[in-house]
């Protein structure tokens, strides 16, 4: 298969600045920019640029960037030669494409340089679409989630990288997807901003040619392609009984849990209530990273060999989905006890495939008779 992009060069950039409104004297401080060809980083750039004006406390704060970091550097008109020579031919990319470009552009046609006409994309809408069920788009949250390293948030040179290794990322997760999804998202990324639907169209165009057949794990429904939900857990026990002190516990954690003694002190605390019929509820406070999630899984695990069933209410679907896919998984591999676990969701997280397929009847009747 020839690699998909093989022959485009990617500029990934990010800009600090003085402000965000740039028609009023506000200017560049920072010019980062990673380079991006066969999906790789191969060059990075980064820029320290004076903009002969005081930089504001609030950009001191976030950047870090201080007015003496830039006071013996070179102006906008020294490095604007620079920036368009890397830039030319390349597709310009940034996280809020409709921030980078346009200042850049003001900048650029400020010191009698033509504005910049590159095909442009926003990884923030993409990123959206490779990974739906995030809690949050902004770049730092993204690299946090996506394991991505990010040294210096705010810093251009930092956020540029971040950035391009987040982009390769959101090609890699687009080519997995079946056909279907990928020619549906096709037809309907035209209202992208800029040429953002261009990486969607380019993957869906050249797959197709390849004729996939769908992974097992998906079932399709007409064009509709849906992932299996049969997520369930099984494990062999060899131990149901709960290890009472400090030694059973380390022999159980061993390899896979650190010992932890606020973590160990509050399983204690939750396995004497559990225990104890006289009490009806217990409050819990504990700091973040005491590890509450596991404590009250590895108690309650072992009451469940009686009939009893633990049911799990969280607030939101990241929760949810982290106790099903991490938690869970570890209290398994841990105690080795023979337990399952299921997803509930309500109706209202589900398609009604025929209703679906009526509304895009309807609407396709509804514009052909206009």
């Amino acid at each position: 298969m020839a690699k998909i992009f093989a022959k485009d060069t990617f500029a990934v950039v990010d800009l600090e600045t003085t402000g965000t409104q740039r028609e009023n004297g506000h200017h560049i401080i920072q010019f980062g920019c990673a380079i991006i060809k066969n999906l790789k980083v191969v060059k990075t750039y980064s820029f320290m640029i004076n903009p002969h004006r005081e930089i504001p406390q609030s950009v001191v704060n976030l950047t870090g960037i201080h007015n003496e970091d830039v006071a013996k550097e070179k102006d906008f008109k020294f490095y604007a030669p620079k920036i368009v020579k890397i830039l030319q031919n390349a597709v310009f990319v940034a996280h809020n494409v409709d921030f980078d470009l346009p200042f850049l552009n003001y900048e650029l046609t400020q010191h009698g340089y033509d504005a910049l006409t590159n095909k442009a994309i926003d990884t923030v809408e993409l990123a959206k679409i490779a990974f739906p069920t995030l809690p949050s788009y902004k770049l730092s949250d993204l690299t946090s989630q996506l394991e991505i390293k990010h040294l210096n948030p705010h810093k251009a040179d930092s956020d540029a990288y971040g950035t391009a290794i987040l982009l390769i990322k959101i090609i890699k997760q687009l080519e997995k997807l079946p056909q279907a999804t990928l020619n549906t998202l096709s037809s309907l990324s035209h209202g992208l901003i800029r040429d953002t639907s261009w990486v969607i169209t380019t993957i869906a165009d050249n797959l197709r040619k390849e004729k996939r057949p769908l992974g097992s794990e998906y079932i399709q429904v007409r064009n509709i392609v849906l992932q299996k939900q049969n997520e369930h857990f099984d494990s062999h026990g060899e131990n149901d009984k709960f290890p009472e002190n400090d030694n059973e516990k380390r022999k159980l954690f061993k390899g896979k849990l650190h010992f932890r003694r606020a973590q160990v002190d509050l399983i204690n605390h939750l396995h004497q209530f559990i225990n104890d019929p006289t009490k009806r509820a217990m409050l819990i406070e504990a700091p973040n990273g005491t590890g509450k999630t596991f404590s009250y899984l590895f108690s309650y695990a072992y009451q469940l060999y009686s009939g009893r069933k633990l049911v799990i209410a969280t607030p939101t679907k990241v929760l949810q989905e982290q106790v099903m896919k991490q938690e869970i998984p570890q209290l398994l591999k841990v105690t080795k006890l023979d337990l399952k676990a299921e997803v509930v969701k309500s109706s209202s997280r589900y398609l009604l495939i025929l209703m679906v397929l009526c509304r895009l009847f309807f609407r396709v009747r509804l514009i052909n008779q206009l």
